[in-house]
C-alpha cells in the first residue's frame, strides 16, 4: 500500500532530464594531496622486506605478517592526512613509523602482530619537556597523531 502510495506521488512530479556531474574532475582535486601521502607510506611498507640496503648483514626482517599487521593499523588512522610526513622504517625484526616536527616526535612501533606501541615527546627550547611510551590501539594512535597535528 505504502509503496503505491510512493508511486503515486512520483507519477505527478514533472520529469527532468539529469545531466551527470564529472566526478572524475572534482573529486580528483580533493583526494590527490592526501592520496599520494598514503601511497607513500603504504609503498615503503610493501618495501621494507625486500630492500637489502635497510638492513645489516644479520639482522633480522619484519615478518609478512608484521606487515600487513603495520598497513592494517596505518589503514585505520583517521583523517588519512595524519600518514602525511611518516617515515617507514625497520629496526630489529619490528617496523617503526616515525612523525616529527619542530616541536613533537611520533614514533609508532609495531613489534608483532596485535601490538603497537607509541613514544611520544614535545620539545621546548631544545629539551624534552614532556615524554610517554605506551600501548594503543589502532584509534589510539589517530588520537596521538591528532596531538601532533595539533598546532
Amino acid at each position: 500500500m505504502r509503496a503505491q502510495h510512493l508511486r503515486n506521488i512520483m507519477s505527478t512530479l514533472p520529469h527532468a532530464t539529469v545531466k551527470p556531474l564529472n566526478y572524475q574532475t572534482s573529486a580528483q582535486g580533493l583526494a590527490e594531496p592526501f592520496m599520494a601521502d598514503v601511497e607513500e607510506v603504504f609503498s615503503a611498507l610493501d618495501k621494507i622486506a625486500d630492500n637489502e640496503k635497510l638492513y645489516r648483514p644479520g639482522d633480522p626482517k619484519p615478518s609478512p605478517e608484521n606487515i600487513n599487521w603495520a598497513k592494517r593499523v596505518l589503514l585505520r588512522v583517521l583523517p588519512s592526512y595524519y600518514l602525511r610526513g611518516a617515515e617507514i622504517e625497520p629496526l630489529g625484526g619490528e617496523i617503526h613509523a616515525t612523525w616529527e616536527g619542530s616541536d613533537k616526535r611520533v614514533v609508532a612501533y609495531f613489534p608483532r602482530p596485535d601490538a603497537v606501541k607509541v613514544y611520544y615527546e614535545q620539545i621546548v627550547d631544545g629539551n624534552v619537556a614532556y615524554h610517554d611510551l605506551k600501548n594503543v590501539t589502532p584509534a589510539g594512535l589517530s588520537g596521538i597523531l591528532a596531538w601532533f597535528f595539533k598546532k
